[in-house]
């Protein structure tokens, strides 16, 4: 994308997700919803107290105020996880623990002061009451940092975490602001890359409790997939890159106001929304799946992902035929003035959405079961929940199911953590989750190469 600004991280801006001074998706905040029948379940308190839930993701920090007494929602605030000026994903994180004397305290410091500062806007302008409990869950990567752990095993195999099990602490061991008596409760994860994000959006969608065969996925630079086969729990995690928050794709942006978010071609038109009606600034992961779903479907790029040149395509109308050029980045359609979507991100949708595939496939077959054999389809996290169910099918993304099987469960994690907070008995289910959720390793796997070599392609 052609800009102007120059890039805090060095060099001209290509909008390459990573940078602070995007503002944060004004959507994030509204997809936190607790499940009816537990709140209505739930005793009143007879303490007026507060409680904190924070989902500690790589991108975004989002925190929850409770009222405990009434256990009432008071407010929702998030912010941009400050720890991205040392890398974008985990692995860079966690190399930068190992290769910097001070990279782990460093980390360690942003992500509490960040906490604080949230902390700090929830209280502001409601009364005075003591913070009587925190909890969290993160990625593994995000949990240790949180706490002060060396990453450094998840670095490699076997992918270890440094810890076990639910850690409760007072808070202020850690830094985080409260009274001597506010404890930190951090919801245990399943394996060195399924973190307590997963466990808390287990127990947010009652995966454990359903029957049949349900996949629950959380969308992301590292996809965490998780598999309910006849009470039977499995769980793996997909290497899906960058591709979905916008840093690999020469066009794209995490999501923002201005990134564009959903895209319609006609014979006669290129339609694009954008987030909150901005004037456009990249594309975003569900604009990103969105035009390549429709690029596959005029026939634009072909099931192997190669994108046809100018003239190729006889039979394609003369707009969209106009759309399409050869730059010196090789085939590339026109989206907007700015955007356009070039052959190389087309190889990295393929890559990303061939890990994900490729791990739904991978737990299928491990239980037995086929895409046919699938009740529905949970999609999670922030990212999920604004993707289109049929472009996601079309190109590919998950099995093969009827669009009505797949289900948006909106912040999951958000809503487990704030579960945990409000009971013991959803927090002992988390715990349980964890234990009883068997993880599969898909670089270990004998049939995962191939898997994943067929998942590239996009469905014919």
């Amino acid at each position: 994308m052609e800009t102007n600004k120059v890039c805090i991280f060095g060099g001209r801006c290509h909008q390459c997700g990573r940078c602070q001074m995007l503002g944060l998706d004004p959507r994030k905040e509204r997809l936190t919803i607790l499940p009816g029948e537990f709140l209505e379940r739930l005793p009143v308190g007879n303490e007026r107290m507060y409680g904190a839930a924070f989902d500690i993701g790589t991108t975004t920090i989002v925190g929850m105020l409770w009222d405990l007494a009434e256990n009432r929602l008071l407010k929702i605030v998030s912010a941009t996880n400050p720890q991205s000026k040392y890398g974008q994903d985990v692995i860079s994180r966690i190399n930068y623990c190992m290769e910097e004397a001070e990279g782990l305290s460093t980390l360690h410091r942003m992500v509490v002061e960040c906490i604080n500062g949230l902390l700090d806007q929830l209280v502001e302008d409601i009364p005075s009451r003591p913070l009587a409990r925190i909890t969290a869950v993160g990625n593994t990567t995000m949990c240790h940092l949180l706490l002060d752990r060396d990453p450094s095993s998840l670095a490699r195999a076997p992918y270890a975490p440094g810890y076990r099990g639910s850690v409760e602490i007072p808070a202020r061991s850690i830094g985080i602001r409260g009274d001597d008596e506010t404890k930190l409760s951090v919801l245990p994860g399943i394996a060195g890359h399924v973190g307590s994000d997963i466990t808390a959006g287990m127990v947010a969608s009652g995966l454990p409790q359903m029957t049949g065969t349900v996949l629950y996925i959380d969308v992301g630079t590292n996809g965490e997939i998780v598999l309910v086969s006849d009470g039977e729990l499995s769980a793996c995690s997909a290497a899906a890159g960058p591709a979905f928050e916008g840093a690999s794709i020469r066009c794209g942006t995490r999501a923002t106001r201005g990134a564009v978010e959903r895209v319609v071609l006609t014979a006669e038109s290129v339609d694009c929304d954008t987030i909150s009606g901005d004037e456009s600034c990249g594309i975003c992961g569900s604009g990103l799946i969105d035009a390549v779903a429709q690029l596959l479907k005029w026939g634009i790029v072909n099931h192997k992902g190669r994108m046809k040149k100018p003239g190729e395509i006889p039979e394609l109308s003369s707009f969209l035929q106009s759309r399409l050029s050869i730059t010196e980045n090789g085939p590339a359609f026109q989206l907007t003035d700015t955007i356009r979507i070039y052959q190389q991100d087309i190889r990295e949708v393929q890559l990303a959405k061939g890990a994900i595939l490729a791990g739904c496939e991978i737990l299928l077959r491990n239980a037995g079961k086929t895409a046919d054999d699938l009740d529905r389809i949970l999609i999670a996290g922030a990212f999920g929940n604004y993707i289109d169910r049929g472009s996601a099918l079309r190109i590919g993304l998950f099995p093969t199911v009827e669009e009505v099987r797949v289900v948006h469960a909106g912040n999951a994690a958000g809503a487990g953590a704030s579960m945990a907070l409000l009971s013991k008995d959803a927090f002992s289910k988390a715990e349980e989750a964890a234990e009883e959720t068997r993880h599969v390793s898909l670089s270990a796997h004998p049939g995962f190469e191939m898997c994943y070599a067929h998942a590239m392609y996009f469905p014919q």
